[in-house]
């Protein structure tokens, strides 16, 4: 046996026809176990099944939390919003009350700070 350049050992050339009936034989004496191939195939099938039901459950998970994320960014957003008007009125000295009221005026009376003496 020499090392050929694909780097695999191997018979000779001119060695190689010496060798034919024995591969010959080999290959007719291989076969393959219907029961066993049955099974493996079986066996891969149902592996195939369990691992869609896993994926179809993670995928189901994934959009659940992103709804999740999804209502309690805008829930953040709504107190965020809600927080900045209140900050705003106190700045200003205004209620909600006083800027939907119908004449535009505020009945409450006006803070010390802004009274006249």
């Amino acid at each position: 046996m020499i090392l050929h350049r694909g780097g695999h050992l191997g018979p000779e050339a001119r060695v190689l026809p010496l060798y034919f009936p024995l591969l010959e034989q080999i290959g007719s004496s291989f076969a393959i176990n219907d029961q066993y191939a049955r099974r493996y195939i079986q066996a891969g099938l149902e592996n195939l099944r369990r691992l869609q039901q896993k994926t179809r459950a993670a995928v189901q998970d994934l959009n659940q939390a992103r709804a999740q994320f999804q209502q309690d960014r805008e829930a953040r957003q709504e107190r965020k919003e809600y927080m900045d008007s209140k900050w705003d009125d106190y700045r200003r000295d205004t209620t909600t009350e006083c800027r939907n009221s119908r004449a535009g005026r505020c009945t409450r009376p006006t803070p010390a700070a802004h009274r006249t003496p």
